[in-house]
């Protein structure tokens, strides 16, 4: 049987290629034969059902950054290391005036030139300033073709930024991928998620979703998959579990509940983290570290005994000989348990020829008042929980990722 479908895809394979350079365009009144017709749909199904028939993106990241992958725009293309981030909404680079200035310039960026693109139209320019705080402050909107996945764009809006903040001038990526939908039905129709779903969503079965896959950080692994408007079931073990986003027809937020957070020692002792008040969570592509309020983050430092290895360095650390015996950490989301060992949120890697362990977890920027815990569940917890968001249902899912 597996041989069966090998020879199938590579038919397939072949059929295709012959039908783009031989056949006349569908488009112009001809149409491929019938049975390569229902050969190529057979193929196209049965692809989606395995997981390989969506397009991928490779991605990476450096020093606890958050996973970038590579996306092109205008003609000749030009290349962009982008952080595919559920909390933004916006595609946005740095543009070649940027870096004019010295106080923005980074030779390790790499800046958008609209005049040597043939494609790029400036009629809808619009200056804009930001105010999310997502690396840029100024800049203005630009029209050009977008290349993502091997997928092209014609005539895709996105933002040029003059001016980028102080600490993103030092990040290894050089802009954002929005995949958070604009609340504007409008907006979201011309945004560039809308058009990728439309373009991966085979057959208009409406399968829009997007996936995330992060293989545990080490030494010498740093790697990562997003498969766009649909999930890979070879990356994950079991049912995808979903929840309800929080009043995702209405905000658009990736947010969810939590039902409950607690600290479980390995001597049986559970304490739960801020029980009497209300919890949720974004769940957030674009953050390396799991994020929450600072009394729960502080608990969580004093049991695994989290110190600061110096004045200037940010995040705490803990002695690496203890992390098999620290408490986990568990989240209830739905009516499931997510939890993390010492070696799910501790992330080691090399300073100095010498092996330092961080703690996955940090403080996080934002409240919503006192009866509401607000927490961040980044890559640490993705990587652990393969991570689902579907943007037909307002609904993310969450599955054991399978660690090769």
């Amino acid at each position: 049987m597996k041989f069966f479908w090998s020879l199938l895809l590579l038919v397939s394979s072949f059929l295709n290629v012959y039908h783009a350079r031989k056949l006349p365009n569908p488009q112009n009144g001809s149409r491929m034969p019938l049975a390569q017709e229902k050969l190529t749909t057979a193929m196209a199904d049965l692809k989606l059902q395995q997981g390989i028939g969506n397009p991928k993106i490779h991605l990476t990241q450096s020093n606890n950054s958050p996973y970038y992958g590579s996306i092109s725009i205008g003609s000749p293309p030009q290349e962009f290391r982008v952080v595919f981030d559920t909390v933004s909404t916006k595609l946005w680079i740095p543009s070649i005036v940027c870096n004019t200035s010295t106080a923005n310039s980074n030779m390790f960026h790499n800046y958008y030139n609209h005049g040597i693109s043939k494609t790029y139209d400036g009629s809808s320019k619009n200056v804009i300033e930001n105010d999310d705080k997502s690396g840029w402050e100024t800049g203005y909107t630009s029209t050009d073709t977008v290349n993502v996945a091997d997928l092209t764009f014609k005539n895709q809006q996105f933002i040029e930024a003059t001016q980028v903040t102080q600490d993103f001038r030092d990040k290894p990526f050089d802009g954002l991928f929005g995949l958070k939908p604009p609340i504007d039905s409008e907006i979201y129709e011309h945004s560039i998620l809308h058009r990728l779903c439309n373009a991966t969503t085979p057959q208009g079965n409406g399968d829009v979703k997007f996936s995330f896959y992060f293989k545990k950080v080490t030494e010498d692994t740093n790697e990562g998959e997003l498969t766009l408007c649909g999930e890979d079931n070879t990356k994950y073990r079991g049912e995808i579990k979903y929840v309800k986003a929080i009043s995702f027809q209405l905000i658009k937020d990736w947010m969810i509940h939590i039902q409950k957070a607690s600290l479980n020692s390995r001597d049986g002792n559970n304490t739960a983290l801020n029980p009497s008040v209300k919890q949720a969570a974004f769940v957030d592509t674009g953050n390396p570290f799991i994020l929450g309020p600072k009394e729960c983050i502080d608990e969580i430092y004093n049991a695994i005994k989290a110190s600061s290895p110096g004045i200037n360095v940010e995040r705490k650390q803990v002695d690496c000989g203890t992390i098999d015996k620290l408490p986990e950490v568990t989240f209830k989301i739905g009516d499931q348990d997510y939890t993390l060992t010492g070696n799910d949120y501790i992330i080691k890697s090399k300073e100095n020829n010498e092996v330092v362990c961080t703690v996955g977890f940090g403080e996080s920027p934002r409240s919503l008042g006192e009866k509401n815990v607000l927490w961040y569940l980044g890559n640490v917890f993705q990587r652990k929980f393969y991570t689902v968001f579907d943007v037909k249902e307002g609904r993310i899912g969450f599955a054991e990722s399978i660690q090769n």
